[in-house]
């Protein structure tokens, strides 16, 4: 199963249409820019992932897919329900465990 697959099988409801594809692949583009930029803040970014950042980059693009159409918000009361997002983007918890890659200046 590739991450596009195992990406649609996390967000899709039964009870909604079924998500569509290109906001799913930019969900997962995004997630992956987060993580390199995490990862390497100094350097050229490599052209993939590594396969332990996989699943970090599967988690990320739901939370960005979660806050579609809400993705400013920061505090939203309504019928007893109280969201208020640490931060307008990626929760800051998905990247805390990211370390970065330094080299020796030369």
């Amino acid at each position: 199963m590739n991450v596009l697959e195992r990406l649609r099988l996390r967000v899709s409801d039964p009870e909604q249409p079924e998500p569509d594809e290109d906001i799913l692949k930019e969900c997962l583009e995004e997630a992956k820019n987060a993580i390199m930029a995490r990862r390497y803040p100094y350097r050229a970014w490599p052209d993939e992932l590594e396969p332990q950042d996989v699943g970090r980059q599967i988690r990320i693009a739901i939370a960005i897919y979660d806050r579609i159409g809400d993705e400013g918000e920061t505090v939203h009361i309504e019928n007893g329900i109280h969201r208020t997002y640490e931060s307008s983007w990626i929760p800051k918890q998905l990247l805390a465990d990211i370390i970065p890659y330094c080299g020796v200046v030369s």
